[in-house]
């Protein structure tokens, strides 16, 4: 299993001068700062933007040294703001995360509309999908964040399934990353960091997440031709961050560890057979894994949050989605 990334492999590509910057910051740091790093804040615009949130957006940073800062809602002004506060309150420098699957409209309530995952596969082109990719990673930029939870690599086997829906861009590994591989490369014109999802594979059921386990249900070789396909291609395209999902994937999770009940099956977040061994080993991502939301019932049902939160590190993710409580802030 492994243990530490390459740092001069892709994704990261680093050379030795980025290498000792790396190693010096983290060097430095307290304890504290480190654990920091794998955790996300949730940053939420709204009617009543303040109420409710005992801490301001430097407060955050101090007390929380939080590597991860995610957002919903607000107009372009207020969330540029509020990023250019929360880099000036931090040493290390944040991913900004926002959501931008259709365009720009995902990382500002005023940004530009461009096409869906279903639309781009109806529009049957690849510069549609890379058009979306671009202006959402140029309005990206243009306030300031720097890594998109996007786009949803996922293949809607079931057309009830309501998590993948009109995000998919297909029915087919093919024509997945037909659409999604152009998607990213418009991003990466752009200087955005991608975090495609939602790992092991969504599309096969109608289950939600948000409100119970998921699970694909795909016996290994099914899934080899199918996600795997599609995770292989991007993890080949040099995709910087995958997220993985709720979901369980029981059949290859008990080939990779045959001891394994039906009872002891996890999520993919908490499956170290899952992310450590298919993910990181057998499929050779080096790049950093998130989790989807931490507080979705599909995590929260397996075990207690005092259990779940290092078991996902255990597992192999890196870091976790909206680990600290869901806040509310403005510009006070």
């Amino acid at each position: 299993m492994p243990e530490l990334v390459d740092l001069k492999a892709a994704p990261y590509n680093l050379d030795d001068e980025q290498i000792t910057w790396v190693e010096d910051t983290l060097a430095a740091m307290t304890l504290d700062e480190q654990v920091g790093q794998t955790f996300t804040n949730l940053f939420h615009f709204g009617p009543d933007t303040f109420s409710g949130n005992p801490y301001t957006a430097e407060e955050i940073i101090e007390k929380f040294h939080i590597g991860v800062a995610r957002y919903n809602g607000g107009t372009s002004d207020k969330v540029q703001d509020l990023i250019n506060r929360l880099q000036k309150a931090s040493r290390i420098p944040l991913l900004i995360a926002a959501n931008c699957d259709s365009g720009g409209n995902g990382a500002m309530s005023d940004g530009t509309y461009v096409a869906s995952g279903a639309q781009t596969e109806a529009s049957g082109s690849t510069e549609v999908a890379h058009n979306a990719g671009y202006v959402s990673g140029r309005e990206m930029r243009a306030i300031g964040a720097n890594l998109n939870f996007d786009p949803c690599v996922d293949i809607l086997f079931n057309w009830r399934n309501t998590i993948v829906n009109t995000r998919a861009y297909g029915t087919t590994a093919d024509d997945v990353i037909k659409y999604t591989i152009p998607f990213v490369e418009g991003q990466r014109e752009s200087g955005i960091l991608t975090a495609v999802k939602h790992w092991p594979g969504d599309g096969t059921e109608e289950r939600d997440q948000h409100l119970v386990l998921g699970v694909n249900e795909l016996q290994p070789d099914e899934w080899e031709a199918s996600f795997g396909k599609v995770y292989r291609a991007h993890i080949e395209n040099g995709v910087e961050m995958i997220m993985a999902g709720h979901i369980a994937l029981p059949y290859y999770q008990q080939k990779l560890n045959p001891a394994l009940s039906d009872a002891d099956i996890l999520p993919a977040t908490l499956a170290p057979e899952l992310i450590n061994g298919l993910l990181k080993t057998e499929l050779g991502f080096n790049g950093a894994v998130i989790t989807d939301a931490s507080h979705m019932l599909g995590m929260t049902s397996a075990m207690r949050r005092e259990d779940y939160v290092p078991a996902a590190i255990a597992a192999g993710c890196d870091a976790s989605c909206s680990s600290t409580t869901w806040r509310r802030t403005s510009g006070s």
